[in-house]
C-alpha cells in the first residue's frame, strides 16, 4: 500500500496543509536550475503552497514547448495579484466555475494551459461512518498526467514567480459511485490527459479547452486506502 507523507512547506510561508487541502504525488523530481526555488526532495506530497514541475507552452508566442520542466508554485497567484497569500486558495479549477473566478480570467483569456505528472492523488471516501484517506493511481500504473493553467507573478521588476491551479471535472460514474471527494471535500476528480494528448492540450484555445479536456474519458483509476 502507498504510503502517505507530509508535504514541505513553502519557504515564503510556513504552511502545512489540512488533510482535507488538494495533494497529489509528482511522477518525476529534478533540479530544473530555477535559483529562486529549491526543488522538493523525493516522496514528498505537494499541496498547497507547494512546489512542483509544470509543462507550458512559450509565453512569448513562439509556439514551441519549453524542451525542459518549470519548477512552479502550486496554487495559482494571477498577475494583478498584490501579495501572494492567494495561492493556498487558488490550487484547483473546477471547470464549470473557473470563468467566474476573477483569479483565473486572465490566464484564460490567454489559454495559459500547463500540465504535470502524477503518481497519485490524495481524496477521500466516506466509508464506516467516517472519512478515509485514500490514493488514487490509474489501473495500469502508469503516471496521471493533470491539465492545468499558469500564471506569473512579479513584484517591483523582480524575478517572475512561476504558480499553477489544477482544472477538476464531475465524476464518471464509476467514480460516483465511490463517493471520491478530493481537495476541501470537493466531489470532482482531476482533469486528465492521456500522453497523446499532452501536446495537444497546450495549443488549446480558451474556447476549446474545456470541451477537449471533458471529450477524454477518465481512465479506470484504483482507489488505495491509507491506514
Amino acid at each position: 500500500m502507498l504510503q502517505l507523507t507530509q508535504p514541505q512547506p513553502a519557504s515564503w510561508q510556513a504552511y502545512a496543509p489540512a488533510p482535507a487541502a488538494p495533494r497529489f504525488m509528482p511522477a518525476h523530481r529534478g533540479d530544473v536550475g530555477h535559483d529562486a526555488l529549491v526543488a522538493l526532495g523525493h516522496r514528498q506530497l505537494v499541496g498547497p503552497g507547494g512546489r512542483c514541475e509544470i509543462h507550458r507552452r512559450d509565453p512569448q508566442g513562439h509556439g514551441h514547448v519549453f524542451s525542459q520542466p518549470e519548477l512552479a508554485l502550486y496554487g495559482l497567484i494571477p498577475s494583478w495579484a498584490y501579495d501572494a497569500r492567494c495561492a493556498t486558495q487558488n490550487c484547483i479549477a473546477p471547470m464549470g466555475s473557473v470563468a467566474n473566478k476573477p483569479a483565473y480570467r486572465a490566464a484564460l483569456r490567454k489559454a495559459q494551459f500547463c500540465w504535470t505528472t502524477a503518481s497519485f492523488f490524495v481524496g477521500s471516501v466516506w466509508r464506516e461512518g467516517r472519512e478515509q484517506i485514500v490514493h488514487v493511481e490509474r489501473a495500469d500504473h502508469e503516471p496521471l498526467y493533470l491539465a492545468g493553467l499558469w500564471s506569473e507573478w512579479q513584484v517591483d521588476h523582480g524575478q517572475p514567480l512561476l504558480s499553477f491551479s489544477l482544472f477538476t471535472r464531475d465524476h464518471d460514474e464509476a467514480l460516483k459511485s465511490q463517493s471520491l471527494r478530493i481537495g476541501h471535500g470537493l466531489a470532482q476528480c482531476y482533469a486528465l490527459l492521456e500522453p497523446s494528448q499532452l501536446m495537444d492540450w497546450l495549443s488549446q484555445s480558451g474556447h476549446s479547452a474545456f470541451e477537449f479536456l471533458l471529450s477524454n474519458p477518465i481512465p479506470p483509476v484504483e482507489l488505495h486506502h491509507h491506514s
